[in-house]
């Protein structure tokens, strides 16, 4: 059985975010970078990290470290917070580079920094276990001597924030993503040339431009035809061709295609961390119900996806919610009932006022809708 996909970055996807998790981060990325750049940093590419890197810092996960200067190795440290969304995203993809390098001299510390109490932190890898199986360690706060000492120095305004360092230099000043395994593989062995990598990232951030430009009009247009036919010209490793293709499905109510993107997603077409449950989640709050549906709806019943044990209330409730409708897509109205029935017992369980104001909004105008003969899409029940 499949556990219900219970995280910030599916959870944006499952919102159809016009603009892909990929293309954000790196948008994301180069506002960090230029920020940088408009400010000289006192702490450059190529200047000696600070011999006092460590002062304050707890370490929460690993064995200490006391330097970055061992031969042959290269370190990042990855700045994050159990706050961040984006951090958090970029968790998995950092937690792979640790696994596939750590044996051939990647050394990853995820310093927790603007973190209100190592508590937080703790409790957090704790909860990741293998997820996140790196060293962690925790900076000492939003007040901090790696705070004043490295990152104000330089230059960091924002968080993820990759700094990398070898022999003990700083290397690269970066966000996370722009760290793939090509990239460690060149800083291992040596042959890292910085003046091509700058070049071949000032050539994407071009590219990425080029495509936003042709992408903003189709979708301000709803031509959500072309937008289909523009994301079928990226590869499949690209996040951007999956969330497009995910889109352009769900606003036409194309069933067809939300079909084979599903079992798409089942076989890995689009890499491991995607989920079924992504779409489904996209389809219950956007898609109207038309004819097709109930051969989507039907697949995703069948599949009996489960939540985690763990799940936090509003996941608990935009689970029932979502097998509602899917229920009621296939015609099984009373079913339908129960599961936002279920999903109301849930609802003065949520902690935050403001998730809690919309799933109460969100439940209780399906189950009005519901009695009514209707279950409209996520727009049509907050109207």
């Amino acid at each position: 059985m499949k556990n219900y996909i219970n995280s910030t970055a599916a959870t944006l996807i499952a919102l159809g975010v016009s603009l892909a998790t990929s293309s954000l981060t790196l948008q994301t990325a180069q506002a960090q970078d230029a920020a940088i750049d408009k400010k000289p940093a006192a702490l450059k590419v190529g200047d000696a990290i600070p011999a006092n890197v460590f002062e304050g810092v707890t370490w929460v996960q690993g064995d200490p470290l006391k330097a970055l200067n061992e031969p042959g190795k290269i370190y990042i440290l990855e700045c994050w917070a159990t706050w961040c969304g984006p951090c958090i995203a970029a968790i998995p993809h950092v937690n792979d580079l640790h696994n596939k390098f750590a044996d051939k001299g990647l050394v990853i510390v995820g310093m927790n920094v603007w973190e209100d109490g190592i508590e937080k932190a703790q409790n957090f890898v704790k909860k990741k276990g293998d997820g996140m199986s790196y060293r962690v360690a925790f900076s000492g706060g939003r007040k901090s001597a790696f705070a004043d000492n490295i990152m104000k120095p330089a230059g960091i305004t924002g968080i993820p924030r990759a700094l990398v360092v070898k022999d003990g230099k700083l290397i690269l000043n970066t966000h996370p993503a722009r760290i793939d395994e090509a990239l460690v593989s060149s800083l291992l062995d040596g042959s890292f040339d910085p003046v091509a990598h700058f070049k071949k990232q000032e050539q994407e951030a071009q590219a990425k431009k080029e495509f936003i430009a042709k992408l903003r009009p189709l979708q301000q247009a709803g031509d959500w035809a072309g937008v289909k036919k523009l994301a079928e010209g990226l590869e499949d490793d690209n996040s951007s061709k999956f969330s497009l293709l995910l889109r352009a499905a769900v606003m036409t109510s194309n069933w067809p295609d939300l079909i084979a993107l599903r079992k798409d997603v089942q076989d890995g077409r689009f890499g491991k961390r995607l989920r079924p449950s992504m779409i489904d989640v996209s389809v219950a709050r956007e898609s109207k119900i038309t004819e097709g549906a109930k051969s989507y709806s039907d697949i995703v019943l069948a599949d009996d996806q489960k939540l985690e044990e763990d799940a936090k209330p509003r996941a608990v409730v935009e689970h029932h919610f979502t097998k509602a409708r899917m229920m009621y897509m296939s015609g099984q109205t009373e079913g339908a009932k129960k599961e936002l029935e279920t999903a109301k017992q849930w609802l003065p369980k949520i902690s935050d006022s403001r998730s809690k104001t919309f799933y109460d909004r969100l439940i209780l105008g399906a189950l009005k809708k519901v009695d009514e003969g209707s279950f409209p899409t996520l727009s049509g029940l907050l109207r």
